[in-house]
Formats: structure tokens, sequence, C-alpha cells
């Protein structure tokens, strides 16, 4: 300024201040995040060991029930509900854990040649007695011939079980699961149907604790979605969802509801 400006210097000032204001908040606020990640995988830990060993007891316990004569169908039907509770507290413990992990910014993870076909096929394996216990009609197409990908084998299952727990939770009455390749990489789809989201809530699903659905908040920890994301972008690939909106059901009890279908499209690279 070729003269002084006292109005200019105090506008400049001011502008200084908020810039300096601003940056404090952003450094506080990664502090704070640093801090609540520390927080989780500290907790993680000290609740995992004391468990391990609840889960422990609970199996030799289940192994001496069933050789007890008496009372032996009440007992057993105790010790099931408390070893299953016990065991969805170790998944949601699991969950908080592997978050902190991947949040941290010293997180690396080993990625090898992995047949994603053969993962697809083994995890969805795995929860068709899940399904069938949802009264979800299940349907697959996944290509005999192996997918590779350049991937983590732990982390690429990890991705299958949260979205085929999440269409467990959430499902209507069907799902689809599909595996595609496309040019330089692969399109891993899950679908099903859906009553209650809406298009709103498509910005949200990928925040960590977000559920839509709160009368199930004891049934996880909104976590899921969130991991199965970091994960993809983890092994250089990417999570989306998208909710389309159907016809107008024109009979039976669900007359007059539109049919919502939700799609996970999981993207990876092919293995150079």
């Amino acid at each position: 300024m070729e003269l002084p400006d006292k109005d200019v210097e105090y506008l400049l000032s001011a502008i200084n201040q908020v810039l300096t204001d601003v940056r404090r908040e952003r450094n506080l606020y990664a502090q704070r995040e640093r801090e609540f990640q520390s927080q989780i995988e500290a907790i993680s830990h000290d609740l995992r060991t004391p468990l391990t060993v609840v889960l422990g007891y609970l199996r030799l316990l289940q192994k001496e029930v069933d050789c007890l004569p008496e009372h032996r169908q009440e007992s057993s039907r105790m010790l099931d509900t408390a070893l299953r509770k016990a065991q969805g507290m170790q998944q949601l413990i699991g969950q908080f854990y592997d978050y902190s992990r991947l949040n941290a910014g010293d997180f690396k993870m080993a990625l090898q040649p992995v047949d994603a076909g053969r993962v697809l096929r083994e995890v969805f394996a795995d929860h068709c007695v899940l399904l069938e216990q949802a009264n979800l009609e299940a349907e697959a197409d996944i290509p005999d011939c192996p997918v590779w990908l350049e991937a983590n084998r732990e982390g690429l299952e990890q991705i299958f079980v949260n979205l085929l727990q999440n269409i467990v939770r959430y499902a209507h009455s069907w799902v689809k699961v599909g595996l595609k390749q496309e040019k330089s990489r692969v399109v891993i789809q899950f679908e099903n149907d859906n009553e209650s989201l809406c298009q709103q809530d498509m910005d949200y699903l990928f925040q960590r604790f977000y559920m839509k659905d709160k009368a199930r908040s004891g049934a996880g920890s909104g976590l899921g979605l969130t991991i199965a994301k970091s994960l993809a972008q983890q092994m250089g690939g990417d999570l989306q969802a998208s909710l389309q909106e159907g016809d107008t059901c024109q009979t039976g009890q669900e007359q007059g509801k539109r049919e919502k279908t939700i799609r996970f499209t999981l993207y990876l690279p092919l293995e150079e």
C-alpha cells in the first residue's frame, strides 16, 4: 500500500485472526480424532482378552451340559444364548479395533494376488444358513474361472462379510450377489430390497456409527460399512451405494408401497 489505510489494515488484521483460528480448530480436530482412535484401540484391546476367556469357559460348559441327562434342554438353551451374545460382543469389539487401525496414518495393508471369485464364493456359502434363517431368497452370479486381484485376502473377505451381515439385518425378501470384470477392474455388487431407506440416507451410509433403524442399534456398531469402504480404498478401490425405486406394488399386503433396491458396488483393480 502506497498510503496507510486504517480500515484496510483493520480488515487484514481481522482476516489473519480468522485464519489463525481456523488453523487452530483444524489442529484441535485432528488431535481429537487421533485421541479418539487411540482410545477405541485401547478399549478394544482391554475388552478382547477377558472376553476370549469368557467364550472359552462358555464352550467348555456347553460340552459339559451336553453330557448331563437332567435339565439338558433348558441349560443348553441358556448357554447357547450366552454364547451367542458373547460372540456378538466379540464381533463388535473387533469392528472398533479394525476401525481404529484403518484410520491410523501408519497402517499399511499388504497386497498380494487373490482370486476374488473364490473368496466371494466361500463367504457367500458361509452365510447361506443366515440368509435362509432370515427368509431371504438368495441368488449369486460368480464366474467359475479365477479373477485375480492385487489385494489383501483378509481385507477382501472382511468387506464381503460386512456387506452380507448388513443384508441379513436390513433386507426384506431377496438378495443378489454378482461379480464381473470390466477392462482393468473388477466390479462386485451386492443388491437387496429394502423398505426403510430413502435417498437422503445415501449420503450418510458410510459415516461411522450411522444406523437408519435406531430400534436395531443393539444389532451392530454402525461401523461395518465404514470399515468396508476404508478397506476398499486401502486396496486401491472404492465402495459405493445407490438406491433405486421401482414401481408401486398393486396387490397384496405391500399394496401402495414403492419397491426399493439398494446396491453396493465394490470396484477393485485387476492384478497387473
